[in-house]
């Protein structure tokens, strides 16, 4: 399951990343700006944070698979109907259904974690899943650019976005949680339950037992928790694009004060984890 996950998200990194691969033909034939290509990037990010919020909600409340289901057919739409833009506004609007869409990707992918695997095996887990969006990145330039050259821009959004509706008839085939997988024996559905995995028929049973007498209980909120932080990480993306815009124009064309800037950020947040932030552990359960 955690293998869909990872797919899952390697298509939404490349679908995010064609883009950066395609703008140069595409701002000759958009008759695009200057200053649009930073416009554009953060429109993306834009959405994408502000969509991170509800999305989560959404896979807490109607689960994973139809959340996930959804968000991947939206936001392959809105990739391949990129192909059409004729205009700088035309692409705003595809940029920011596509991070609409793609907001949906990773609460989903840790909702399905939490009810796979126990905790000791959660951190794991969630390093192969997240693992696709690096491949996806790395993926996007290789495999754009030989559809550019094959297809033209317009033909690379068009296969780019067919890769998600493919991937989407995997994982309503394939995907399931661990109490309807048939392939599952009891101990190992043992295993993924008494570790810590989450089930919400466990969560209704101890909601009508005294709290002292609950050995567990894992918060219903994965996805929304996740939002919230996906939502800092994609407010950071729109900052970025926006004041490397700013900065690189101000310069006269040159990274240099972007790229420090971009250090200087990294450190204080390698401060904040070491300093500021202490032991990360569950909040225990108040009688």
């Amino acid at each position: 399951m955690v293998g869909l996950c990872f797919f899952g998200l390697t298509i939404n990194y490349v679908d995010r990343g064609n883009l950066g691969v395609a703008l140069p033909k595409m701002k000759t034939d958009l008759g695009l700006g200057a200053g649009a290509e930073g416009v554009v990037l953060a429109a993306f990010f834009a959405s994408c944070a502000v969509f991170q919020l509800p999305a989560g909600h959404a896979v807490d409340r109607w689960g994973e698979k139809i959340v996930n289901t959804f968000a991947v057919t939206w936001w392959s739409l809105f990739t391949a109907l990129t192909a059409a833009a004729g205009s700088f506004a035309t692409l705003i609007v595809m940029r920011l259904g596509l991070g609409a869409g793609e907001s949906g990707g990773y609460p989903s992918s840790a909702k399905a974690v939490s009810v796979w695997f126990p905790t000791r095996a959660r951190a794991f887990a969630t390093s192969i899943y997240a693992s696709g969006a690096r491949v996806g990145t790395a993926a996007a330039l290789p495999i754009v650019a030989a559809l550019i050259a094959w297809l033209g821009w317009r033909g690379s959004f068009i296969i780019t976005g067919a890769f998600g509706l493919v991937w989407v008839v995997f994982w309503l085939r394939f995907y399931r949680r661990p109490r309807e997988d048939a392939g599952i024996s009891p101990a190992e559905l043992e295993y993924i339950e008494e570790g810590g995995a989450r089930v919400e028929e466990k969560e209704a049973e101890e909601e009508n037992r005294d709290a002292s007498s609950v050995r567990y209980r894992d918060p219903a909120h994965v996805a929304s928790i996740g939002g919230i932080q996906n939502f800092a990480s994609n407010l950071a993306g729109l900052l970025g694009a926006t004041t490397t815009g700013a900065l690189v124009g101000l310069s006269g064309g040159s990274f240099a004060a972007a790229l420090v800037l971009s250090g200087v950020l990294g450190l204080v947040g390698a401060f904040s984890y070491l300093v500021i932030v202490q032991r990360i552990e569950p909040l225990p359960v108040r009688a």
